[in-house]
């Protein structure tokens, strides 16, 4: 488990930090609000060495996290002053707060995957909202204007082509334009850190297929038999370790990318359309799969049901387990 979450958070941290690192270099001045109230919702962060401590630290954080979402909510329009530091420091510690899930509950497909998806996009709202930026540096209302303007053309375009457009008109993407070499270089590498802990091999041992000894309470006189024609079980042999997902995942994973990058260059309208195709094959393999697994249940042959077992006794000895009664003497 240590292991784990070391190998996740040496290799999922790069991608949380760029964003992190941009925000603290492109927003001058940084006011000193904003990085106290980020630092105290990275809390979090903390329990990477003790997951115990990931609830209550989740939960402080989550108060500063619902004030700063209430805030943003009751301003008018695009937050400034103030309201824009709130944004700022909720971005500043949202990141490790998204670090910690991922790496916490990186056991968990759900949670861990929730949580690198989330920072990942993140990331790229970021890059989209610093993009074109003077070297000199934005505001913090500076920045979260651009930060609105970009997530609002995304998502705007993104649902005019769900519900009917589709992408046959000319649409620019804002974040389309923010994923540079080195953002896809840091994502293939979180991935691969969420990837990588889930194909260790499974700790769960096989026993030889004989059947377990019965343990049924004695009964107050026994049928002891023979030396002779007592038959002990097979000893179950050494437990071996089962082996674990290997490289499976991985190879779907390669495989899934790069038909999908495939059909977004070769014909870029048909994305959509090969995505519900892809993802409703893979459902129809895997229950598929799970149907041709399932055991099937084996009656016992004939033979064996017609015939009934027989009762050995010991010489001497009655069927009920009392002693013998003695010979008449005529």
């Amino acid at each position: 488990m240590m292991i784990g979450r070391a190998l996740r958070l040496g290799l999922m941290a790069p991608a949380f930090a760029y964003p992190m690192v941009l925000l603290l270099v492109g927003i001058r001045p940084l006011s000193l609000a904003s990085v106290a109230l980020s630092v105290v919702i990275a809390l979090p962060i903390l329990a990477v060495a003790r997951p115990n401590l990931l609830a209550p630290l989740v939960g402080i954080s989550g108060l500063m996290v619902g004030f700063v979402g209430l805030i943003t909510v009751l301003t008018p329009g695009v937050p400034t002053g103030l309201g824009a530091d709130l944004v700022v420091a909720l971005l500043l510690g949202g990141f490790p707060w998204l670090l910690a899930v991922a790496v916490v509950l990186g056991d968990h497909p759900a949670a861990g995957l929730l949580g690198l998806s989330t920072g990942l996009l993140g990331t790229v709202s970021v890059l989209a909202a610093v993009s074109g930026a003077p070297s000199t540096g934005v505001t913090s209302s500076e920045f979260v204007a651009r930060f609105y303007t970009a997530g609002d053309q995304q998502f705007g375009h993104l649902g005019e082509a769900l519900v009917g457009r589709g992408l046959h008109t000319a649409t620019t993407f804002p974040y389309a334009t923010a994923v540079t070499p080195l953002l896809l270089g840091l994502a293939i590498l979180a991935a691969a850190g969420l990837l990588l802990p889930w194909l260790q091999p499974s700790p769960v041992g096989f026993l030889s297929p004989g059947a377990a000894p019965r343990r049924d309470l004695a009964p107050p006189r026994r049928i002891v038999p023979w030396p002779s024609s007592r038959i002990l079980p097979p000893p179950a042999s050494a437990p071996v370790v089962g082996p674990g997902a290997g490289l499976v995942p991985v190879g779907g994973a390669l495989v899934a990318t790069g038909s999908l990058a495939t059909v977004a260059w070769l014909s870029p309208a048909n994305t959509f359309l090969a995505v519900a195709l892809g993802a409703t094959a893979v459902v129809v393999l895997l229950l598929a799969l799970t149907i041709a697994r399932r055991p099937v249940p084996r009656s016992p042959p004939a033979a064996a049901r017609a015939t009934s077992p027989t009762t050995t006794t010991a010489p001497g000895n009655r069927a009920d387990g009392g002693p013998a009664p003695p010979p008449s003497r005529r």
